[in-house]
């Protein structure tokens, strides 16, 4: 997971997205946003790396990488095939970019195969979506979408 919060935010609200997270997954990689509000520049990621650790994750299984360009990359770099890789992203639309063009020259290379795999999630009563949202799923991922007019 590519863990961060705004630096405008609570140290309290802080902590508690990091508590949200805590057990969750194998690894973090806890980043700044580039706009840091008014934080240092690592003071966020260190924040919830410390809130992570306090929430009993192995200090081992937590990285600080402020940017978020190279916390992405780093994230992308050590996910192998078949893994869930949660992605905060605070420049959508770069993140989305670095994510589907991830080491596509290699792909290019690599003779075309068609994998299906499938991941087993927690029942949870407590999420629903909004009736203007709509889960997408096609080989670029798992996103939610907006309806939007014509």
């Amino acid at each position: 997971m590519v863990l961060a919060a705004p630096g405008d935010r609570r140290d309290e609200d802080i902590r508690d997205i990091a508590d949200i997270a805590a057990g969750h997954f194998d690894h973090y990689i806890c980043r700044c946003d580039d706009n840091r509000r008014g934080r240092g520049p690592d003071e966020v990621a260190v924040m919830l790396k410390n809130r992570l650790q306090e929430k009993g994750v192995l200090a081992s299984a937590i990285e600080v990488i402020p940017s978020e360009q190279e916390a992405t990359a780093r994230a992308l770099e050590i996910a192998e095939s078949g893994d869930l890789l949660l992605v905060l992203a605070d420049n959508i639309k770069r993140t989305w970019k670095q994510i589907i063009y991830f080491n596509s020259a290699a792909k290019a290379d690599a003779p075309a195969k068609k994998q299906a795999s499938s991941i087993s999630l927690p029942d949870s009563q407590s999420f629903e979506l909004d009736d203007s949202l709509e889960l997408i799923s096609d080989e670029r991922g798992v996103r939610i979408a907006r309806e939007e007019g014509d």
